[in-house]
């Protein structure tokens, strides 16, 4: 055989090779039905599945109660406790479509997926096996071992562990005390970042020694949650901060959540009792929501009401730093 004859004959064994790979994977089995009906439905043969349906298409396996499976098209329609499993991922419905060439699915009604890490549950589900993108849609909410996710809809990316959050976006972490509320959230499972946007807040509470809820609440044009060796939340752009004894406004905020202190930076104004504190940067401690300890560092200027007999007197402090201690309320 001639070397052009030997490579025509090489590359029709790959191409016969791929087209029967390509077929295969569009194949669908049928592992288990109770009984089969053939029927053709618009000109299209059909096979009505019933009792105890299982099917497979390679890696996918689907269970129901009853099943419609269009052969040319691909498409089956699934009726009655729905189960998709798909590696650790499972998808339940009460009804679902299934599309044999895309390798997609759609959960109607009510959907849930686990994926042994999380839960959720949504009205509408749409999730494309190739890429192992999800969509949910409708009453949104996604659970885990710390908080808690409420959305209108939530676009996953099963490979990336990264998730889309919009409409009314609200997150609660039980391990914190803390919620925040926004129009979006991003959300990058590799790193452990999270961004809010579209008129953010955070509220965070604590409960003091005589049950009275002491609470803190930011609002921001974003806010985001860093988590390595430590738990962070940064507020940036129009930073506005109010707690039970004080307020604060800054260009930027970092929260460190476990050692109760906020560091403001870029024009940072605090007020709390009768003083208005400025200056290049302000580091605020607390405990349990209670003013501990404000640092001021670079033109540190404080202003307070003299006493209540002299409304209209000042007292006045500058400097380059500025530290004021607060006795901890019981």
């Amino acid at each position: 055989m001639s070397r052009i004859g030997y490579i025509f004959l090489l590359a029709c064994c790959i191409g016969g090779f791929t087209a029967s790979r390509a077929q295969t994977e569009k194949v669908i089995i049928l592992e288990h039905a109770d009984s089969l009906k053939g029927r053709v439905i618009d000109g299209e043969q059909a096979r009505e599945l019933i009792g105890h349906v299982q099917i497979r298409q390679e890696n996918i396996l689907i269970r129901c109660d009853r099943g419609l499976q269009m052969i040319r098209s691909g498409i089956v329609y699934l009726y009655g406790h729905v189960i998709l499993t798909d590696d650790t991922v499972t998808i339940t419905a009460p009804r679902a479509v299934y599309y044999r060439d895309d390798r997609r699915a759609e959960g109607l009604d009510s959907v849930t997926l686990d994926d042994g890490k999380s839960h959720l549950r949504a009205r509408y589900g749409d999730y494309l096996v190739r890429s192992g993108r999800a969509f949910f849609a409708g009453d949104v909410v996604l659970q885990d071992s710390a908080s808690t996710v409420t959305a209108d809809t939530l676009t996953y990316l099963r490979g990336e562990r990264v998730s889309i959050a919009t409409g009314l976006v609200t997150v609660f972490s039980r391990t914190e005390n803390l919620a925040m509320r926004g129009g979006n959230l991003y959300n990058d499972g590799r790193t452990s970042f999270s961004r809010m946007t579209v008129s953010p807040i955070l509220v965070q509470w604590d409960t003091a020694a005589a049950g009275k809820r002491d609470t803190l609440i930011v609002r921001a044009r974003a806010l985001e949650s860093v988590r390595d060796s430590v738990r962070r939340l940064i507020a940036r752009d129009s930073v506005v901060i109010t707690g039970t004894n004080l307020t604060a406004t800054a260009d930027r905020a970092l929260f460190f959540t476990e050692g109760d202190s906020i560091l403001l930076r870029g024009h940072p104004i605090i007020w709390y009792g009768v003083t208005q504190v400025t200056g290049d940067s302000v580091d605020v401690h607390l405990a349990l929501r209670q003013l501990r300890e404000v640092r001021v560092m670079g033109s540190a200027f404080a202003i307070s009401q003299s006493d209540s007999l002299h409304p209209g007197r000042y007292h006045q402090l500058t400097g380059r730093r500025w530290i004021s201690f607060s006795r901890r309320r019981s």
